[in-house]
């Protein structure tokens, strides 16, 4: 059960890291920056967690989800979806 929360929190964290990313990078292309030191800690913090979980893989000999290259798709795809969305509010 253990190797099954592992593989699942890996992904979320994937996710995670490329939707603050593109939020980052966006908040920096538009000059936006008043929000960009937390989005930057956020973003910190969820290197941090990856890193965590990347170690934790081999440990308990979790595999990491055949859908890793979908979910990175998902996470730039999320952040498309949410800042488009934030700008047409």
């Amino acid at each position: 059960m253990k190797n099954l929360h592992i593989k699942i929190l890996h992904a979320l964290k994937r996710i995670k890291l490329l939707l603050y990313q593109f939020f980052l990078s966006v908040l920096l292309l538009t000059g936006k920056t008043k929000s960009g030191p937390l989005i930057q800690h956020m973003w910190d913090q969820e290197k941090e967690h990856l890193r965590v979980f990347t170690e934790l893989i081999p440990k308990y000999r979790a595999r990491p989800t055949v859908l890793l290259p979908f979910w990175n798709v998902a996470g730039f795809a999320l952040g498309a979806g949410k800042l488009i969305a934030l700008f047409c509010l």
